[in-house]
């Protein structure tokens, strides 16, 4: 059923997400726990794969039918939103901002792609 590998994907996704942005903003920025606090990371995880998520699920399928075309378009569209996303709730510059979205959704398309050969038919 769609909707439960959807949901599935979006667990996967979440954990990733937060995980890489969590060592991203922490080691890689080296941004300290007074400018920006360990829950604004969490929530900005689960921010930005609750925004993007269901529009790269439910919504663009419709309207792209080329796989490769919509890997790409659906890549962008959550970089591209996932970079106001962070700037909005961590406070990061634009170009920090950048690095974190396109980190975390290398980390997480990358993943996604591991565990569909792996176990074809999980993730969708």
């Amino acid at each position: 059923m769609y909707e439960i590998r959807f949901l599935h994907a979006l667990a996967v996704t979440v954990v990733t997400e937060t995980v890489l942005l969590f060592v991203i903003v922490r080691f890689l920025l080296r941004t300290s726990d007074e400018a920006v606090p360990w829950w604004h990371i969490l929530a900005c995880g689960v921010l930005c794969s609750g925004a993007t998520l269901p529009y790269v699920w439910f919504v663009l399928p419709r309207f792209i039918l080329s796989h490769s075309l919509f890997a790409f378009v659906a890549e962008c569209f959550a970089v591209l939103a996932e970079i106001v996303i962070i700037r909005l709730v961590l406070s990061l510059p634009w170009r920090r901002s950048l690095l974190a979205s396109l980190l975390c959704n290398l980390g997480s398309f990358g993943l996604g792609e591991l565990i569909k050969a792996v176990a074809p038919g999980s993730l969708g």
